[in-house]
């Protein structure tokens, strides 16, 4: 889902590819404001767009509140990790895996 029904409360993900000996990076948007986002980079500024959206969990809204937060992961087991503790829906998660997986197979017909 990239579009919600309520803007105000939803989490974006975006994906940063590797870039100049940089990890690649999973961005997680609580309280996500804006389609896209500008990520300051040394060379140059990068536009990103969701890959996923979904509502926040009623343990995110309390935590969280109002507050757009950034959240960055440098690996999937970390944002499982942490969507475990916020109680994310298996369905949500299921999502998440797709389209890693997805990523991966890309990566893999590159290399």
């Amino acid at each position: 889902m990239l579009y919600p029904q309520d803007e105000k409360t939803c989490v974006r993900y975006y994906y940063l590819s590797a870039r100049s000996g940089n990890n690649a990076e999973i961005i997680e948007v609580l309280n996500s404001r804006c389609f896209s986002v500008k990520v300051p980079m040394l060379e140059e500024d990068v536009v990103l767009e969701p890959f996923h959206t979904r509502q926040m969990t009623p343990k995110e809204s309390k935590v969280f509140r109002d507050s757009e937060t950034w959240k960055v992961f440098s690996c999937w087991s970390k944002l499982y990790e942490n969507h475990h503790k916020y109680d994310v829906e298996e369905r949500e998660l299921a999502e998440l895996e797709e389209y890693r997986s997805k990523l991966h197979e890309v990566n893999n017909l590159v290399s």
